[in-house]
């Protein structure tokens, strides 16, 4: 119990909704003052001088997948979806693999293909309204 009466975790989760909230308002702001492109640009100058961050980041990732597939998945069936793929378009989880509300399954019924602007606004999040 912290002195303010709160226990740990309570403080610790409005700690991350607040920066999470300060996070995203400074990112929004530098977006407006130096352009997307800008902000895109320093992102890969950032991983290129900081490779095992990257590869922390696609660790992170494959971990994840493995996961959410189940013993029961038709991983061929998987491979062929994103074999098929256009090259104009990306692979998407229709239910997100990690998500606040919701995480879905690497499944095949579970994958659709989005354009990488689509994929992109989409991100992490469950969209009901299709």
């Amino acid at each position: 119990m912290r002195k303010d009466g709160r226990d740990r975790k309570a403080y610790y989760d409005d700690y991350y909704q607040r920066n999470k909230e300060r996070k995203k308002e400074y990112t929004r702001q530098r977006r407006l003052l130096l352009g997307t492109k800008v902000l895109a640009e320093q992102q890969r100058e950032y991983y290129r001088r900081n490779p095992h961050m990257m590869a922390y980041k696609k660790a992170l990732r494959r971990s994840r997948k493995r996961l959410a597939t189940p013993e029961w998945s038709d991983l061929e069936t998987i491979k062929e979806i994103y074999k098929n793929c256009p090259s104009d378009m990306t692979v998407d989880h229709i239910i997100p693999i990690t998500s606040p509300l919701v995480c879905g399954l690497h499944v095949s019924w579970n994958m659709e293909y989005l354009s990488r602007s689509d994929n992109s606004k989409k991100g992490n999040k469950l969209l009901l309204d299709k």
